[in-house]
């Protein structure tokens, strides 16, 4: 009975980590990647376009986010890829924060 309740609590704990992590695109951008995505995204750094500027967007800020998600994953220009670097559900989080913070 014991062990149950542990591996129980243990799920449980693990699940409510998994969705607080995946939620906050904010974090996985900040600092939940290597090189961070605000380390170029902050200032627009080597062409990226810069978090809170739409213009700098141009067409990808109307682009499908599965479509810039997999962007993320190949790299791009001199962005390196991060396919195995972070999760599908931590970077799709990321570009959907970027986005909104784009947008006007």
């Amino acid at each position: 009975m014991r062990a149950i309740m542990i591996v129980t609590g243990a799920m449980a704990l693990t699940l409510a980590a998994a969705v607080t992590h995946a939620a906050d695109g904010e974090e996985v951008y900040r600092s939940g990647s290597m090189p961070p995505c605000s380390s170029c995204h902050d200032t627009g750094a080597a062409g990226a376009p810069k978090v809170g500027d739409a213009a700098s967007w141009g067409d990808s800020i109307d682009a499908d986010v599965a479509t810039l998600v997999q962007s993320v994953k190949d790299g791009k220009g001199i962005m390196p890829a991060y396919e195995g670097k972070n999760s599908e559900e931590e970077l799709t989080a990321a570009v959907n924060w970027m986005l909104e913070q784009s947008k006007e």
